[in-house]
């Protein structure tokens, strides 16, 4: 027996550690939607695991497209170490296509998405990147600093090098 249960979900929940999983178990070779659906797989079974039945996996369906997809990491600890922000960084993608990550979406329909903005934190101080429309970069906000930062390999770069751990992402859907 399949129960089915339909509720609003804002954000798209995973733990960092299950992203950097199943980046590893794709040989550091999937694309952003196998890592994601992998890191879903894996919270699915580990959870699975822990209760006393059987309990069936995950099976997610979007039944509307947002105009913002929120990807929302969840780490093990406000400090972790530098090779799990490397992992995760570099696990991390600019775009996103939602017919590949969830059910129910047609890959006719524009699921693509774009990055725009991400929230990262260390200890506790935290930082936003945002991508510019008009200057087609993007910046770093801090506390009272505005950065020029330059492309998406260069917000990475300085990510990893700061020890800031992503926390939230925005992508916005792409004009059809």
């Amino acid at each position: 027996m399949v129960d089915m249960h339909q509720f609003w979900k804002y954000f798209h929940l995973v733990p960092a550690q299950a992203m950097r999983i199943a980046y590893d178990g794709l040989n550091r070779q999937g694309s952003f939607e196998a890592v994601l659906r992998e890191a879903d797989s894996a919270e699915a079974l580990l959870k699975r695991s822990r209760q006393s039945e059987a309990a069936p996996l995950l099976d997610i369906t979007l039944l509307n497209q947002p105009k913002v997809f929120t990807l929302a990491l969840v780490w093990e600890s406000a400090k972790v170490a530098e090779e799990a922000i490397t992992t995760t960084v570099d696990a991390l993608q600019d775009r996103v296509d939602l017919s590949n990550l969830f059910r129910g979406v047609s890959p006719q329909s524009n699921a693509c998405y774009v990055l725009k903005s991400i929230i990262c934190y260390f200890g506790h101080h935290y930082q936003a990147y945002a991508f510019s429309e008009e200057l087609e970069q993007w910046l770093l906000f801090d506390d009272t600093n505005i950065q020029l930062v330059g492309d998406w390999q260069d917000v990475k770069h300085m990510v990893r090098s700061s020890r800031l751990q992503p926390s939230v992402l925005f992508y916005e859907r792409s004009p059809a």
